[in-house]
C-alpha cells in the first residue's frame, strides 16, 4: 500500500482499518492516514489530505479505536456494534 507514498515501503508500514489505510512510519512511530475519508484514497496524487493522525500507535489506539475519533471518523452510527460497546462501557464504574 505504500508505493506510491515518499519512502515507499521502507518507510513506510500500512494497514487497512475499515477500508482505509493507516501508515506507521518506520523510523519515528507516527501514525498517518488520509484524513479526506470521502475520497478513494490512492487517487490523492497530491497527498493533500495525507495527515498525522496520533504521535504512535499507542495513541492512535487511544484516539480512533477507543474514545471520541472512532465516533467521528469511523462510526457507522446508532447501530455500530463497537460504538455500542464504546458507550456501554463508558456507562459502566471503572475500579
Amino acid at each position: 500500500m505504500a508505493d506510491d507514498l515518499p519512502g515507499g515501503d521502507a518507510r513506510w508500514c500500512g494497514v487497512d482499518v475499515i477500508q482505509n489505510p493507516v501508515f506507521v512510519e518506520r523510523a519515528t512511530g507516527e501514525v498517518w492516514w488520509f484524513s479526506d475519508l470521502n475520497i478513494v484514497w490512492y487517487t490523492d496524487a497530491e497527498l493533500a489530505s495525507f495527515t498525522k493522525l496520533a504521535e504512535d500507535v499507542a495513541g492512535f489506539i487511544d484516539y480512533l479505536i477507543l474514545s471520541p475519533g472512532y465516533v467521528q471518523h469511523m462510526s457507522g452510527g446508532q447501530d455500530d456494534p463497537w460504538l455500542q460497546a464504546l458507550s456501554s462501557s463508558e456507562a459502566r464504574p471503572h475500579g
